[in-house]
C-alpha cells in the first residue's frame, strides 16, 4: 500500500517541475533579442512508478525535469554555414571588384587612358606637320610622358590593392586562430560544467556564434560525439571537433594554428614584396584554393593571386648539370607565346615534377623550328634529385588561380605597355633627327638602380666580309656586354635597317657576327650597330624588364626633344615627318600595334570588360547568397529562435499547471486535516 502522504509528494513534484518550466520560459523571454541565443526547453518525464503490491500493480510518483536542452536543428546549422561561406566569398569579391571598376572607369569628368592616348596621338599629328620644330616636339614628348604616367599610376594603384589584400589575408588568418583558441577554451568549460551535471547552454551559444563567424571566412565542418566512460555509459562530456577544408582546426582539447609566411621571392614579376603564403604552424600545407573551397579567405587569395589560370607552365626538355650547385633546366612553355606576355619573376621557386626547386635566373630563347620559346632556368637547390628521367615531366611556377585578380591585370597592362613602347621605339629608330643622326628610343624603363634600359645590344662594326651573296657583319659589343638576340631579326647600322638570317657569338672576343643577305658596304666598319630584337636573358636590355610601373620617356628625349628621329632621310625637307605619320597609323592599324586582336583604343575596353564580367558575377552571386542566407536564417530561427507569442502561451500553460499542483496541495491538506484531526476516538 502506498504512503498516506504520497499525494503531497506528487503535488510537490509538480510544483518544482512547473516552477522550473516557468523559469526556463522566462529566460527565453528575457533573451528574445539576444544575438545568438538558442531557445531552451526543460525536458520533463514521469517520475519512476512505485510498486504498490496491490491489484493495480504500480502507482505514479509525479513528474520530474530530467534536463534543460537547447532547441537546434543541425541540418539548418550546416546549411547556414555553407551558405555563409559562399556569401563571404562573393561579398568580398564584390567589394574589391567595385574598386577595380572604379580604377579603370573613365568619364567626361575624369580623364584617364582614352584622353591620354588621344592627346598623345593628337600632339604626334601636330609634330608630324613640323617634324623638326622644337615646340611641337617638346609638346609631343611631354604628352608621351603623361601617357606613361597613366600606366605608372595604374600600376601603383593595383599594387596598393594587392598590399591591402595581403594585409587582409593576415588579418583573417589571425582571426581564424583567435576563433580556434576560443572554441578550444569553451570546449573545456562546457565539459567541466556538463560533467558535473550543470547547464552549459550559454557557453554553447558562444561557441555556436564563433562557428557562424568562422564559416564566413572558410568552409567549416563540425562533429560532436558523446564521450563514454569505461562502462560504456555516457559521461556527460562530448568531443567537439571543427575542421576547415578537411583539416582539423579544433579537436576538443587541442587546436591547430595557421601562420602567414612572407615570400622571400616573388611569384609574378609585378607582385609586391612579402606576399603571404598560409600554412599550418606544424609545417603542413593549407590549400585555401582546394576543390570546394570558398569564403572570405579564398576570395582574398583569388583577388591577390588570380592569374586567370595562366601561370607559367611547360614541359622539361633537358637537364644539364653545370657544377655541384647549379643545374640548367630547359622548359618549353605552354602558356606564353611571346615575351611581352611574360610575368615570370627573375628568381624564385619552380616546381619540377612533384618537387620544388629554387632558381636564381632564367634565359629565354626563341626556337624558330618549333615557333616556341624555350626557357632555361638555373636551379640552385636539390640539384642531386634532378635526373634525366625527369625530362618530359611538367614544370610550373606559382599556382594556377582561375580568377582575374591583380596579377592578371598587372600582366595585361605590362603586356600593352611593352607592345606600345616597342612599337613606338621600333618606328622611331628608323628615323633621323634634326642633326642628321639616327633617332633614339622614346620609351624606356628604369631599373632598381635608377639606370635606364636601352633595349638594344650595341657596339661598333669590327669587320664586313662578303661570300656567296651573304655579308658577314661582325660587331664587338660595348663594354663586353652579352645578350641573346633572336635567331632571326634586324640590326641597325648607322641607322639603316638590315635583316639577318642567323648569327654566331664568340665569347672570347665578345663578338657577334650576323649573316645578312646582300651586300653591306665596307664603309660601315667602325659605325655603330644596334640590335633591338633580343630575347630575355640575364642582361637587362629586353622589353621583359619594362613594366607599367617603370615605363617612362627617356631622360635624353625629355631634355632634348630634337633627338627624336622624325624623318626618314638625312636630306628630307623639314616638313616631311614621314616617321611620325607612320607612327600615327599605329593608333588604328592592328598590323602595327594590337592588343587582344584590337587596336590601341581597345586596351581599356578589354580591361573594363574583364572587370565587368567578374563584378557582375560577384554582384549576382553575393545577392543570391544574401537572399538564401536570410531564408535559412529565418528557418533556423523558427526552430532555435525565441518566439514571443509562443513563449507567452507557454507561460500561461505552465502557470495553469503550477496552479493545479497548488490545488492538489490544498486538497491533500484538507484530506490530512480530516484524517488527523477529525478521525478517531
Amino acid at each position: 500500500m502506498p504512503s498516506t502522504f504520497l499525494g503531497l509528494t506528487i503535488a510537490t513534484s509538480g510544483l518544482y517541475t512547473y516552477q522550473t518550466q516557468i523559469s526556463v520560459t522566462g529566460n527565453n523571454v528575457a533573451n528574445v533579442e539576444t544575438d545568438g541565443y538558442t531557445r531552451q526547453s526543460a525536458k520533463q518525464t514521469p517520475t519512476e512508478a512505485l510498486r504498490a503490491y496491490a491489484t493495480y500493480g504500480q502507482i505514479g510518483m509525479g513528474v520530474q525535469v530530467t534536463g534543460i536542452e537547447q532547441i537546434r536543428n543541425s541540418y539548418y546549422d550546416s546549411k547556414y554555414w555553407s551558405t555563409n561561406t559562399g556569401y563571404g566569398e562573393y561579398s568580398t569579391k564584390n567589394y574589391y571588384m567595385e574598386q577595380l571598376q572604379y580604377l579603370f572607369h573613365e568619364s567626361k569628368k575624369t580623364s584617364g587612358y582614352v584622353s591620354a592616348l588621344n592627346t598623345f596621338f593628337n600632339s604626334m599629328q601636330e609634330a608630324a606637320k613640323t617634324p623638326l620644330e622644337v615646340s611641337t616636339l617638346t609638346q609631343f614628348v611631354n604628352d608621351a610622358q603623361t601617357f606613361a604616367e597613366y600606366f605608372n599610376d595604374l600600376s601603383t594603384n593595383l599594387e596598393k590593392i594587392q598590399e591591402d589584400l595581403n594585409e587582409e589575408v593576415k588579418t583573417y588568418v589571425d582571426k581564424i586562430n583567435g576563433i580556434a583558441q576560443q572554441i578550444y577554451s569553451l570546449n573545456q568549460q562546457i565539459n567541466v560544467s556538463e560533467l558535473a551535471g550543470g547547464n552549459a547552454s550559454a557557453l554553447r551559444d558562444q561557441r555556436a556564434l564563433l562557428i557562424d563567424e568562422l564559416s564566413e571566412i572558410v568552409p567549416v565542418e563540425v562533429n560532436e560525439t558523446e564521450i563514454l566512460n569505461s562502462q560504456g555509459m555516457k559521461s556527460g562530456a562530448t568531443n567537439f571537433a571543427v575542421s576547415i577544408l578537411g583539416q582539423k582546426l579544433v579537436d576538443n582539447d587541442s587546436y591547430n594554428e595557421l601562420e602567414c609566411v612572407a615570400r622571400t621571392d616573388k611569384v609574378n614579376q609585378s607582385d609586391v614584396e612579402g606576399l603571404y603564403d598560409v600554412k599550418w604552424t606544424s609545417g603542413n600545407q593549407f590549400n585555401v584554393l582546394a576543390s570546394g573551397a570558398s569564403g572570405k579567405l579564398k576570395a582574398l587569395i583569388d583577388l591577390r593571386d588570380g592569374n586567370n589560370a595562366n601561370n607559367f607552365s611547360g614541359k622539361i626538355q633537358s637537364i644539364t648539370p653545370v657544377d655541384a650547385n647549379n643545374t640548367k633546366v630547359t622548359i618549353t612553355s605552354l602558356t606564353y607565346s611571346n615575351l611581352e606576355q611574360l610575368n615570370l619573376n627573375g628568381s624564385g621557386t619552380i616546381k619540377l615534377g612533384t618537387k620544388e626547386y629554387s632558381y636564381d635566373s632564367f634565359a629565354a630563347t626563341y626556337n624558330s623550328a618549333t615557333g616556341e620559346y624555350e626557357y632555361t632556368f638555373n636551379i640552385t637547390s636539390n640539384n642531386t634529385t634532378l635526373t634525366p628521367s625527369m625530362v618530359g615531366k611538367t614544370a610550373e611556377v606559382g599556382r594556377s588561380v582561375d580568377f582575374c585578380g591583380i596579377p592578371y591585370y598587372m600582366s595585361q597592362i605590362n603586356e600593352f605597355a611593352r607592345n606600345f613602347a616597342k612599337t613606338v621605339n621600333n618606328i622611331l629608330i628608323t628615323g633621323f633627327n634634326v642633326a642628321g643622326d639616327v633617332g633614339g628610343i622614346l620609351y624606356t624603363g628604369t631599373s632598381v638602380t635608377g639606370a635606364e634600359y636601352d633595349f638594344a645590344l650595341s657596339g661598333a662594326v669590327a669587320s664586313i666580309t662578303q661570300a656567296g651573296g651573304i655579308s658577314s657583319v661582325s660587331v664587338v659589343a660595348d663594354n663586353g656586354e652579352t645578350a641573346t638576340p633572336q635567331a632571326t631579326g634586324s640590326i641597325y647600322i648607322n641607322g639603316v635597317k638590315y635583316d639577318y638570317d642567323s648569327y654566331s657569338y664568340d665569347p672570347a672576343t665578345k663578338m657577334y657576327t650576323y649573316q645578312i643577305k646582300g651586300s653591306v658596304s665596307s664603309s660601315l666598319v667602325g659605325k655603330n650597330a644596334d640590335n633591338y630584337t633580343l630575347v630575355q636573358d640575364n642582361r637587362e636590355d629586353s622589353y621583359y624588364y619594362l613594366t607599367a610601373a617603370n615605363l617612362k620617356v627617356s631622360s635624353a628625349m625629355l631634355k632634348n626633344p630634337l633627338l627624336l628621329g622624325t624623318t626618314t632621310k638625312l636630306n628630307d625637307e623639314p616638313s616631311s615627318g614621314n616617321v611620325l605619320y607612320k607612327l600615327y597609323e599605329a593608333q588604328n592599324n592592328t598590323s602595327i600595334l594590337s592588343f587582344r586582336g584590337g587596336d590601341a583604343s581597345r586596351f581599356l575596353i578589354c580591361l573594363v570588360s574583364d572587370t565587368a564580367v567578374d563584378a557582375q558575377k560577384s554582384t549576382t552571386f553575393s545577392g543570391k547568397y544574401d537572399t538564401l542566407l536570410k531564408t535559412i536564417t529565418n528557418q533556423r530561427l523558427s526552430v532555435s529562435g525565441v518566439d514571443g507569442d509562443e513563449e507567452a502561451v507557454n507561460l500561461m500553460k505552465f502557470k495553469n499547471a503550477y496552479d493545479l499542483s497548488c490545488k492538489l496541495v490544498t486538497v491533500m491538506q484538507q484530506m490530512y486535516d480530516k484524517l488527523i484531526n477529525e478521525t478517531g476516538v
